[in-house]
């Protein structure tokens, strides 16, 4: 690998790890808000309350099982980003809902929980863009539609919608919440990932061109 491609493997993987924390905490945000939790985040909530977890060490619990699974199936698909994610998200998680614990939480009025549940799907969507955007791959959880998907030869996006109901259905039985934040982050954090990812691949770029200087 040439001095060149090193910089921008590690100016990728830094926009990466930027975009993990970004979203881990929007995850935070959005647990504490207690309105409801995307999918995968419901499946986190269920395991850490049956567990007695916290949500990063459940959230790195699955990803880690998932990872060995993946492994087991086809390693290609696992890329230095997956293992970044494993670490990243679920610490960040942890550090963001001590931070915010006092700040955010179901004692607040429902209408400002509804805005900061909002607020979260916002930073969420932002650190997707600067994940998408480094493309060193995606965390495990992530990749599972993927391969199914490329295996089975179905369309993704059927697969996708299938993978969610059954993340739903697991955190349901084991305890997470489900809410109008379920559905928002269903309806909205697509839309806005889409509107925001041409600026922040403009800014991923900027980064790449000044290394070349």
């Amino acid at each position: 690998m040439s001095v060149d491609s090193k910089k921008e493997l590690l100016v990728r993987s830094l926009y990466f790890l930027m975009g993990v924390c970004i979203c881990a905490f929007g995850a935070a945000m959005f647990v504490l808000c207690d309105t409801g939790t995307d999918p995968f985040g419901m499946l986190m909530q269920g395991i850490a309350r049956t567990f007695g977890l916290s949500n990063g060490i459940a959230h790195i619990s699955i990803n880690a099982v998932l990872i060995l699974v993946i492994l087991a199936i086809d390693r290609s698909y696992i890329r230095i980003g997956t293992f970044i994610s494993l670490v990243g998200m679920g610490t960040v998680i942890d550090l963001a809902s001590r931070l915010l614990r006092g700040i955010i939480h179901s004692g607040l009025p429902f209408w400002l929980r509804f805005f900061l549940m909002l607020l979260a799907c916002i930073i969420l969507s932002l650190g997707l863009d600067c994940i998408i955007s480094a493309q060193i791959g995606t965390g495990a959880n992530d990749l599972v539609a993927v391969i199914i998907s490329d295996k089975a030869h179905w369309q993704f996006r059927w697969v996708r919608i299938a993978v969610d109901v059954t993340w739903v259905f697991s955190g349901l039985l084991l305890g997470g919440v489900a809410g109008i934040g379920t559905i928002a982050a269903a309806l909205i954090i697509g839309p806005i990932a889409q509107f925001f990812m041409p600026p922040i691949r403009m800014l991923l770029q900027t980064f790449l061109n000044n290394t070349e200087q």
